[in-house]
This record gives structure tokens, C-alpha cells and sequence, in this order.
């Protein structure tokens, strides 16, 4: 347990709850801080988070990036930042339109992965700037690994259980 006490820490900390508030409310309920007299006692201290909270973003591996690899699930990495694109995916005009069914399967392909060299050659800065909305993270440690995926038909994507 720790506790703060008046000045400047006391000051960062109660900014710092107030930003987690402001973010995500359902997330900051989880974590137990406290008022205590004006200040905010924090227990079992969670520096990581304080520093998540400041940036806005959680942080995440690439285990657990892969574990987010199905059409209700989709999750990518892209310059090691994730983002959950799921709402996008669901919404996604190659359910019905034939013509964009090839951006569908390259977007089905890259979920759970890291796919910052396919994003990069293949999109527009509008396209860019639709992904910032969907960013919930950073990687926690970044990639040295590859950024490229590897396409999958429709049948392999079926048969892995991904659609």
C-alpha cells in the first residue's frame, strides 16, 4: 500500500485519477484508489498503470495481441500501437459488397498480428486517421520481429476457426 501525502505528488495523483475517470470509467473501477482527507491513498501501487493512464493507452504483448484473431474479436499492430478493430470489421463492406471482398480477406488475414508493412504500403492518410480511432494501446515492448502477414483464403480462415 502506499499513501500520498499533500504537494506535488498528491497534486499528480489526483490528475492522474481524474484522467482515468475521464477514460475509461469501466477500467478505473477496477483499480483501487481511494480517498482519504482530500488525497488519494493508493492501494497496492500501480505505477504502470499511472503511467498508462497519463498516455491514455494500456499496454499490450504480441501473445496477447494473437489471442484477439477472430471477426468478433480483431485486434492488430500496426508501428506498435494496437488497435481493436472489430467494430470496423463488423461493419465492413465486404460482407456485401463483392467488390471489396479481397480488402475483407486482407483485413481477416492481419487480425492478431502485427501488420505494419502491409498497412503502410497499401493505405491512404484518411485511412490512417480512421485507425487512430480505433487505437486501444501500445505494444508493451516494441516489435523486432515481422510486420508482415500472411494472406489466408476464405477456406483457411474457416477452417482455423477465425470466421
Amino acid at each position: 500500500n502506499q499513501s500520498v501525502g499533500s504537494g506535488g505528488t498528491a497534486a499528480a495523483i489526483t490528475a492522474v485519477v481524474t484522467a482515468a475517470e475521464k477514460l475509461a470509467p469501466s477500467r478505473y473501477r477496477r483499480y483501487p484508489f481511494v480517498l482519504h482527507n482530500g488525497d488519494h491513498t493508493i492501494v497496492n501501487a500501480l505505477p504502470k498503470f499511472c503511467v498508462q493512464v497519463i498516455k491514455g493507452m494500456a499496454t499490450y504483448t504480441l501473445a496477447q495481441v494473437a489471442a484477439h484473431c477472430t471477426k468478433d474479436d480483431a485486434w492488430i499492430v500496426v508501428h506498435d500501437k494496437v488497435y481493436d478493430l472489430t467494430p470496423h470489421l463488423k461493419n465492413h463492406e465486404g460482407w456485401v459488397n463483392v467488390g471489396k471482398v479481397s480488402t475483407l480477406l486482407a483485413l481477416l488475414s492481419s487480425m492478431g498480428q502485427d501488420c505494419t508493412d502491409d498497412f503502410v504500403e497499401v493505405h491512404s492518410p484518411t485511412a490512417w486517421k480512421m485507425l487512430a480511432a480505433f487505437q486501444i494501446g501500445t505494444l508493451a515492448e516494441p516489435n523486432t520481429g515481422p510486420r508482415r502477414i500472411k494472406y489466408r483464403t476464405w477456406e483457411e480462415m474457416q477452417q482455423e476457426g477465425v470466421v
